[in-house]
């Protein structure tokens, strides 16, 4: 809610950084609308920008870049409906050379089968070094294994 006396009461906003005022938005008040020939609808907005950038707080947030080439690879799994993305996901955070995973399509079907559904997985894999083929192929294997024995998922061909 804002107090500036040239807005209407009850259609403008106070903007605030940090618990203090940088500026309001809101509807023209009507007497100062028609003292300018304005018509009824007349919105605005005044910040301070002075105050506005002394008082936003401003976080650097940056990450080394790694000088070997990431590799990706797409994942389908099959698993019983009460399965979560969350404990796909806990077990795919225990190999470190995934370096990310997302999931980018959920299916159910009369293809998966009663009970069961389909969930896709990009995953990007990262190492201190060029990786292999063989390389990756063996940790997909070792995640399918893990999934396969924590929570009973197949792989779907995509």
């Amino acid at each position: 809610v804002g107090k500036d006396a040239g807005l209407h009461p009850g259609y403008q906003a106070e903007m605030s950084v940090n618990g203090k005022t940088v500026g309001y938005v809101g509807k023209l008040h009507p007497v100062v609308a028609d003292a300018f020939g304005l018509g009824d609808n007349v919105y605005l907005y005044e910040i301070n920008l002075t105050d506005l950038l002394n008082n936003m707080t401003v976080s650097n947030k940056y990450s080394v870049l790694n000088k070997f080439p990431a590799v990706e690879r797409d994942l389908a799994l099959v698993v019983d409906m009460n399965v979560t993305h969350k404990q796909i996901m806990n077990i795919i955070s225990r190999f470190s050379m995934i370096k990310s995973a997302v999931l980018f399509d959920q299916y159910t079907g009369a293809q998966i089968g009663v009970g069961k559904k389909s969930l896709a997985y990009s995953l990007t894999f990262q190492a201190d070094s060029t990786l292999k083929d063989s390389q990756v192929d063996g940790v997909v294997d070792a995640l399918t294994k893990t999934l396969a024995t924590e929570l009973d998922a197949s792989v779907r061909g995509m």
